[in-house]
């Protein structure tokens, strides 16, 4: 059996359009907090470090929805990510459990 597997579609057009709304949020929100004259240091301390997070991990699963997939080989299974691939050959795996569910 071989196969290449992605995000279901259903999820993946979920992250199309709300992940870009969220990036642009969180930009917002940091923008606003630094160009506040009127904004408190500890909210801006609080809310900066926030907003990039966001931006960073939403940016992130918008990429790895986009080039992430599981490659199932005749030999191996492979995660391709965008920090990098990892293969599994089948000869590594010992076995695996079954419960009755």
């Amino acid at each position: 059996m071989t196969g290449e597997f992605r995000t279901a579609k259903g999820w993946r057009i979920f992250i199309y359009i709300f992940s870009p709304l969220i990036i642009g949020l969180c930009v917002y929100v940091g923008f606003i907090t630094l160009s506040s004259e009127t904004s408190d240091l500890t909210i801006s301390l609080i809310l900066i470090p926030v907003s990039l997070g966001g931006t960073i991990m939403f940016t992130y699963g918008l990429i790895e929805t986009t080039k992430g997939r599981l490659i199932i080989g005749a030999n191996s299974i492979s995660r391709l990510s965008v920090l990098g691939t990892k293969t599994l050959d089948f000869q590594e795996i010992k076995g695996f459990r079954a419960d009755r569910n």
